[in-house]
């Protein structure tokens, strides 16, 4: 089960990645943002398979399937002479490649998240040998190397090479100016939601794209507003290019203002480029494929079933029985739909009645055993019929199950919201004392 909601969430997550970079190009023609199309895309990439697993009536389908009730799950009870046992339900263990991709899933989640940790912890430690420089009215970091960046994601701090301070002013103000933007807008918390959805899932390749691509669109939109603040287009231009010519290596800040060589071309690219024709049709066109495919992941199924209408009273009212019918649903066992399962009221009293049941003469002769027993538990618990399904071997234990059974109290189950009569195999195991 495990590989098929894998498989379901690398199906959704590239889903997301196409219909992200759909409305990427809408939004790019209007000159809208673009990492908010890549953080929906990554928030939709952990959200929706979370949200299908655990709220699955939010996505339309069932609260619950309907449960084949001749195979029901109740919990039986063990009557031990001297002692009362109540039967637990068999714990299942991780077996097979489900185990496997588990142990491998949390592994490499926390081998990522120790890879952050001790990037930042070495950052962290770089740091304390960074100057502190007045420029202007902001106070920056001066290292040897790393930067122009933003470090930090909650007290951010700006941090400049020590090249910087020797560049014309006019450049410094346009870098200062790209990193406050940074600044204002977040974009560092923005990049470390990202990073965290890796932890979280760090075998969703789609998911590092998006990420790859937030970063870039976030880079994008700061370039795009620092023109807009004021910045020449040629001479931003040329110093993005410097800075790229001069930064080498990986860096672990969350944003910088320089890039590989392929984000560099992106983002000269996105400020040269020339505004299309017709863009509102090509605009519309672009939203209208990111809409259909967001519609195809909403509504792909989950590894449990097809999607199925959530049901209304309606359909409800038409799946239980009518009273009519009850006559001859008690005669017989039946499958009867069911959502929640029935549960035995109280399971002290039930064991004291099994117990009372159990055939003193059998109890001394040490004759034990299980009675699997069809039993028909009204829609008020009480139960109004019982068949043995299969048979101890002794017929004084069978009746001796079906006549305790019949005593027994239950929590009715319900269909959706609604109590129903259902049949149900419950077993009842006599034990003879060694």
């Amino acid at each position: 089960m495990i590989a098929l909601w894998i498989a379901y969430c690398l199906f959704i997550s590239l889903v997301l990645c196409v219909a992200a970079s759909a409305a990427e190009r809408g939004f790019h023609l209007w000159r809208r943002p673009l990492r908010w199309v890549w953080l929906a895309a990554i928030i939709g990439s952990i959200g929706l398979p979370l949200a299908a697993m655990l709220f699955p009536a939010w996505r339309g389908l069932p609260k619950a399937p309907l449960q084949p009730a001749l195979h029901s799950a109740i919990e039986g009870l063990t009557v031990v002479v001297g002692s009362l046992v109540v039967v637990e339900p068999a714990r299942s263990t991780l077996i097979g490649i489900d185990g496997v991709l588990i142990a491998l899933w949390i592994l490499a989640s926390v081998a990522l998240a120790v890879f952050f940790l001790r990037s930042y912890v070495r950052l962290r430690g770089e740091s304390k040998g960074w100057s502190r420089r007045r420029l202007g009215a902001r106070t920056v970091l001066v290292s040897r190397d790393r930067g122009p960046a933003v470090t930090g994601f909650f007290k951010a701090a700006i941090v400049l090479p020590s090249w910087v301070l020797e560049v014309e002013e006019e450049l410094r103000r346009i870098i200062l100016l790209h990193e406050e933007e940074h600044l204002r807008a977040g974009d560092q918390r923005l990049l470390g939601l990202g990073l965290t959805s890796l932890v979280l899932a760090p075998w969703n390749l789609p998911l590092w794209w998006q990420v790859r691509r937030l970063r870039l669109a976030i880079e994008l939109d700061c370039d795009n507003r620092v023109l807009r603040g004021g910045a020449h287009l040629r001479d931003y231009g040329d110093l993005l290019i410097e800075v790229g010519r001069r930064t080498s290596g990986i860096s672990f800040l969350p944003t910088t203002f320089s890039e590989g060589k392929t984000f560099l071309e992106r983002r000269v690219n996105n400020m040269t480029g020339a505004t299309p024709n017709r863009r509102l049709w090509r605009a519309a066109l672009a939203a209208s494929l990111a809409a259909g495919l967001l519609a195809v992941a909403c509504e792909t199924p989950t590894p449990e079933g097809p999607t199925e209408p959530r049901a209304d009273e309606s359909s409800v009212a038409s799946l239980a029985p009518a009273p009519a019918d009850l006559d001859e649903l008690r005669a017989k066992p039946h499958f009867t739909p069911y959502t929640v399962r029935p549960e035995i009221k109280d399971r002290e009293a039930a064991i004291d009645i099994a117990l009372q049941h159990y055939p003193d003469e059998l109890k001394g002769a040490g004759v034990d055993g299980t009675v699997y027993v069809f039993i028909f538990i009204e829609a008020d618990g009480a139960v109004s019929n019982a068949v043995v399904e299969e048979s101890s071997g002794n017929e004084e234990l069978d009746a001796a199950a079906m006549a305790a059974a019949r005593e027994i109290e239950f929590i009715p189950a319900r269909l959706y919201e609604e109590p129903v009569p259902v049949w149900v195999a419950f077993p009842i195991m006599f034990q003879a004392p060694e």
